[in-house]
């Protein structure tokens, strides 16, 4: 698995994990609830939003757990980057890119994760979460979160109901925040640096 994927270390005594992009502690049962998910999906980490891969497979109560006998089997497709794809992309399960597409990328509900070193070129990208910290020159639609990293950057129009932009971001574009009207089901994430920003073209 990629060096580039935020994975959580779970201290089990106290039930807490810590993000190894922030550092910050989170109670395990904050990662899902934040991010309205269930145990075995992918998440983010509700300080920073960076994106990681959930390894919790049976979390009833915080219980000491033997972590290093523990068997990953994150569900999740990768694009390495040795491999460049043209043409249309449809996954079914969440998907890093670490490598180089060119053209239509389709995730219906799952996340898309474009690695530092992965680039999307002529893209019409749909998934559910978008987090990019390659290089993405085209359009995101996402149903819940597009976040862009620190080393990421995008030329393009992006709708979604939920932004983020970290700083040294790159952006150019528009933001269609309106685009989606049932998100009041989903969990507030106003914990995070989550911007509702209606329409807005900017370049950064």
């Amino acid at each position: 698995m990629s060096s580039d994927v935020i994975f959580l270390h779970p201290e089990t005594a106290r039930g807490k994990t810590y993000c190894c992009s922030c550092n910050r502690p989170i109670r395990i049962e904050d990662s899902f609830i934040a991010n309205g998910m269930t145990h075995g999906e992918n998440c983010f980490c509700p300080h920073c939003l960076d994106y990681f891969l959930d390894f919790v497979f049976q979390v009833i109560a915080p219980l000491a757990i033997d972590w290093s006998r523990a068997k990953a089997q994150p569900i999740i497709a990768i694009v390495k980057e040795t491999v460049s794809v043209k043409g249309e992309l449809t996954v079914e399960e969440d998907l890093t890119i670490e490598g180089h597409v060119k053209g239509r990328i389709e995730l219906k509900d799952h996340t898309l994760w474009i690695s530092p070193n992965g680039k999307v070129f002529d893209a019409e990208i749909h998934a559910g979460n978008v987090i990019i910290a390659g290089n993405v020159m085209g359009n995101i639609s996402a149903g819940e979160m597009v976040a862009i990293k620190s080393s990421g950057s995008v030329a393009g129009n992006i709708k979604c109901p939920r932004i983020s932009i970290a700083d040294g971001a790159k952006f150019k574009g528009s933001i269609d925040t309106e685009a989606k009207a049932d998100t009041a089901a989903r969990p507030d994430l106003s914990k995070a640096a989550v911007a509702h920003l209606g329409k807005l073209s900017c370049k950064f």
